[in-house]
């Protein structure tokens, strides 16, 4: 960090890129768009999903669980004919949600016709929530800590009771 008196009072501070200071909100910039990447591509998933996808009915026949910050998730295991007379196929949902399942229960399965092992539940093919809160918090973490660089590197007018701390 440099730092120059301008006023009585007032310092000019810069920090380097590598300051701890910049390195920290520069890995939070990293983070923020991981996070936006693993949210588009989630996006591109579901919509190319969804294009292909056929629906059926299946019945719930495992179901995990978990817990995240005190709420229960639920990650069932469906199974479900793709075709009337055609071998049942069993899957894993990709994903956990708060909605109880219940052994036995019917739900709709979305599924790949040319490849029936590449199925998922309805409900997380046509919910946007979880992709486009990755890719909103990607977008929003990436800007602020971005735009904090950059403020950082650039330089700021301080009260001297900062820069005499350092």
């Amino acid at each position: 960090m440099e730092s120059h008196r301008i006023t009585p009072g007032k310092s000019f501070v810069r920090y380097h890129f590598t300051d701890s200071v910049t390195l920290i909100l520069a890995f939070f910039v990293a983070v923020s768009l991981v996070l936006f990447g693993i949210g588009l591509r989630h996006l591109m998933w579901q919509q190319n999903f969804a294009a292909i996808a056929i629906a059926a009915t299946g019945t719930v026949t495992r179901i995990d669980t978990g817990e995240n910050e005190g709420q229960t998730l639920y990650r069932p295991t469906v199974r479900f004919a793709p075709a009337p007379n055609a071998a049942p196929v069993t899957f894993r949902s990709r994903m956990s949600t708060a909605h109880p399942y219940r052994f036995g229960e019917s739900v709709v399965v979305r599924y790949d016709p040319a490849n029936p092992r590449k199925a998922e539940l309805s409900d997380n093919v046509e919910n946007p929530f979880f992709t486009w809160g990755l890719m909103v918090t990607g977008t929003v973490g990436a800007g602020a800590f971005g735009w904090l660089v950059r403020m950082f590197t650039r330089g700021m007018v301080v009260d001297d009771s900062i820069t005499q701390a350092d």
